[in-house]
């Protein structure tokens, strides 16, 4: 009687990548989409003479993201430079922290969705 063994190793390794971009690329998504709707809530909502800020829409057209595979990293962010003083705040009006709320609201999914993204084609 003989055994004979055959490797699975590539078609794995294979699934096991294409789960991990889809895996980042989806939190990126559910994050950008988390900080628009924060800004909805707050900075976009409150009145002009009481928030301060003019409603360009600069701001919600900046939200992106960047997924780097190598590192299992998402780095999520604002390109528009003034976002930092209004998460933050200055000295002359409070902050909205759309940023941190929008990563509070996500937390919560972030281990349900890898599960279910990692998962996929491991049946």
């Amino acid at each position: 009687m003989s055994v004979q063994f055959k490797s699975n190793e590539a078609a794995v390794l294979k699934q096991f990548n294409s789960n991990k971009a889809a895996l980042l690329t989806a939190w990126g998504i559910n994050y950008t989409t988390r900080a628009v709707d924060e800004m909805d809530k707050g900075i976009y909502h409150a009145p002009k003479s009481e928030s301060g800020y003019d409603r360009t829409g600069r701001l919600r057209a900046g939200q992106e993201y960047q997924v780097n595979l190598e590192k299992w990293e998402v780095l999520v962010g604002n390109t528009v430079l003034y976002a930092i003083f209004v998460e933050l705040g200055t000295r002359y009006m409070m902050g909205y922290p759309f940023m941190r709320n929008a990563i509070n609201a996500f937390a919560a999914e972030a281990e349900k969705l890898a599960r279910e993204i990692m998962g996929k084609g491991f049946d």
